[in-house]
This record gives structure tokens, sequence and C-alpha cells, in this order.
């Protein structure tokens, strides 16, 4: 009996410990995602930021033309 439940308190331990393990992966997977996220809207601010200022640029060269 006593071997019986020492497996099956193996199993439920190796259980929660792969649980476990898949979570992290999870919220490694997840906090990544939001890395990402944030670096494409830093480069689109960017681009944008670019946008303007050749429009700017453009603008002042067309008033002095």
């Amino acid at each position: 009996m006593d071997e019986i439940i020492k497996t099956i308190r193996d199993l439920f331990e190796d259980h929660i410990l792969a649980v476990k393990d898949n979570a992290e992966e999870d919220e490694e997977e997840d906090f990544m995602k939001k890395i990402t996220d944030q670096a494409k809207l830093v480069l689109a601010a960017t681009h944008t930021i670019e946008d303007v200022v050749d429009q700017l640029i453009d603008s002042i060269a067309k008033r002095n033309a």
C-alpha cells in the first residue's frame, strides 16, 4: 500500500512540475509578445515622426522655392 501511495504521489508531483513549467513558458511567451508589440509601436511612431519631419521639410522647401 505504501508503494502505491508513493507512486501516486510521484505521479502527482511530476504532473504539478509539468504544469508549472508550461505556465512559466506561457508567461515568458506572453512577455516576449508584449515586448514585440511595444517595439512595433515604437517603430511605427518613429516612422510617423520621420514622415512628419519630411513633410515639414518639403513644405518649407516649397515656400522658399
